[in-house]
């Protein structure tokens, strides 16, 4: 048994996460337990190592996209030979492009950031509902053209927490209910006190998400196929969600299609 498990440890540590210990019938009480044990952290190991390569796999995709569109229309212009029209619509293209590139850089050094944080330290009392309406001003370049109004009149709550990341909380559920939502729509907030929480509700009236597509909201650089056609980089409700969880709080989502789409953010009032 002690050879067996020296070889399944040199097989993990040459990178063989799906090795096992054969323990699960064996008389012996210790190395049963020990098996087990064992093959628990195989599988975190493999699961760990799948998510890195999935992680690794789209950022490289997100990241060379826009990358070979600019090259691609660059190279157009520097030939020559075009139509004005055509050469405003690949300068705009290049504009865009180079625009969802800072994005991308942006919100995976935030994400970074964030992720390396195991406790949230630089806490100060925060008020909430200051900062959503800070949050609002910030992005009025973005829902002033779609004509979105916000139904926000909440009284004045606090909580304890990181100034920094809970902005990017709000700055990323917000952006995401003004992509979604319809010219001329409102988006609802409200803020409710709970025994020793504060409940944040953003509610968008935009065309929902798909059934199948609500487990993988968090998922990092997931896009559904409805949204692919508004631009985003997928690591927005992603770090809303580590974020979250490093206030110890929690964020859902409750959506379905023809009726928006609502994310509950619940975080702990000390």
């Amino acid at each position: 048994p002690l050879n067996t498990i020296i070889n399944a440890t040199e097989e993990i540590t040459e990178g063989n996460y799906s090795t096992r210990l054969p323990f699960d019938d064996t008389k012996i009480y210790e190395y049963a337990v020990l098996g087990d044990k064992f093959n628990r952290m195989a599988e975190e190991l493999n699961s760990v190592e799948m998510l890195r390569n999935d992680f690794i796999n789209n950022f490289s995709h997100e990241f060379n996209t826009p990358i070979n569109s600019i090259q691609g229309f660059a190279t157009l212009l520097k030939h020559g030979n075009l139509s004005p029209e055509e050469e405003q619509d690949y300068i705009d293209r290049i504009i865009t492009s180079s625009d969802r590139l800072s994005t991308l850089a942006v919100n995976v050094l935030n994400l970074s950031k964030i992720e390396q944080q195991t406790i949230l330290t630089h806490k100060e009392k925060i008020n909430v509902t200051e900062q959503l309406r800070r949050m609002i001003v910030l992005l009025s370049i973005r829902w002033e053209p779609k004509n979105i109004e916000f139904d926000f009149d909440c009284p004045e709550y606090y909580l304890t927490g990181n100034e920094e990341f809970l902005e990017h909380l709000w700055l990323n559920l917000l952006d995401n209910a003004i992509k979604y939502s319809p010219i001329g729509s409102t988006i609802d907030i409200r803020i409710r006190k709970l025994d020793k929480s504060l409940e944040i509700v953003i509610r968008d009236h935009g065309k929902g998400i798909a059934p199948d597509a609500l487990p993988h909201i968090f998922d990092k650089f997931y896009r559904s196929k409805s949204s692919r056609a508004v631009p985003g980089t997928g690591l927005g409700m992603t770090i809303a969600q580590k974020v979250a969880i490093l206030h110890r709080g929690t964020i859902t989502v409750d959506s379905a299609p023809g009726e928006g789409t609502a994310f509950t953010v619940t975080l702990p009032v000390e």
